[in-house]
């Protein structure tokens, strides 16, 4: 008699849990691409570079309006969408991790020619991090997190004491508030590391820090063509993670049959499920 004990003979064909997670990537797009366009409509326009304020009160109310509607969005696809997804399933996340490390490199030159040695120590782990160097050392690569996550801090700090840029500045809240959450991201990703991850968060932080640091980055670089002056200890950081936080639309979704990456390697090692006993 020969029964049949395949994992498949006694599981239905089940439909899998990350059908939505297209979806959540649309409407992810959707979301950066609408405040990255008022951004820089609204700064092209309507915002004085030697102020650093925008010309009317109006214009600061509609921008904050448009970014608090962003956010609530992405609070709301991040509940409603279903799917798991973390880092460690990303295609092309060599390349986006090269590109943020390089433009992190601009800063950490910057802050060695102006003696700034936070910025200096804390921008190179960040992109000793960025870059993955110790992926396979999980302490290792935590401590490198955990400094990545202080150099956010400290960039926010930087921002903060650029007193070339009034406190309310709009342009500098933007900043901090992206830098704010990617330090939110970083813990997230830190998390899947240590075997704690929760999807949602990461896709929520990711989806709000692409949607804040792309918008500042598309704003700085406004300002910038307008004549603004020493705006780059704002803008690199968040051209920097934009690049790092666009890895959530190369994420690979996790089916329901598919296995833990950590044991992935055992799991290659087991054998054949197809056995006919007699």
């Amino acid at each position: 008699m020969n029964i049949n004990t395949s994992e498949g003979a006694n599981i239905p064909s089940a439909a899998p849990i990350y059908n939505k997670v297209g979806i959540f990537k649309i409407c992810c797009a959707a979301l950066v691409l609408a405040l990255a366009v008022t951004s820089g409509i609204l700064f092209g326009a309507g915002f004085d570079s030697n102020a650093m304020y925008f010309s009317s009160p109006a214009t600061t109310y509609i921008f904050g309006g448009i970014t608090a509607a962003v956010i609530i969005a992405a609070v709301i696809l991040a509940i409603l969408s279903k799917g798991q997804i973390e880092p460690r399933r990303c295609r092309a996340t060599t390349l986006l991790q090269y590109v943020a490390a390089l433009v992190l490199f601009c800063l950490f030159l910057q802050s060695v020619m102006s003696k700034k040695l936070l910025l200096t120590a804390f921008s190179l782990i960040a992109i000793a991090y960025f870059l993955g160097l110790s992926n396979k050392r999980i302490i290792l690569n935590t401590l490198l997190g955990i400094g990545a996550v202080i150099f956010c801090g400290v960039a926010i700090t930087q921002t903060y004491f650029d007193y070339g840029i009034p406190v309310n500045s709009p342009y500098k809240l933007l900043c901090q508030f992206g830098m704010a959450v990617s330090m939110l991201l970083i813990v997230s990703e830190l998390r899947f590391e240590l075997g704690g991850g929760r999807s949602g968060l990461y896709k929520l932080f990711s989806c709000i820090a692409l949607t804040l640091n792309l918008s500042a980055s598309v704003a700085s670089i406004v300002l910038l063509a307008g004549g603004a002056q020493d705006i780059h200890y704002c803008f690199i950081p968040c051209l920097s993670i934009a690049i790092y936080s666009s890895k959530i639309f190369f994420a690979s979704p996790i089916s329901e049959a598919s296995p833990d990456i950590s044991t992935e390697n055992s799991d290659e090692k087991g054998t054949d499920t197809d056995e006919n006993v007699n």
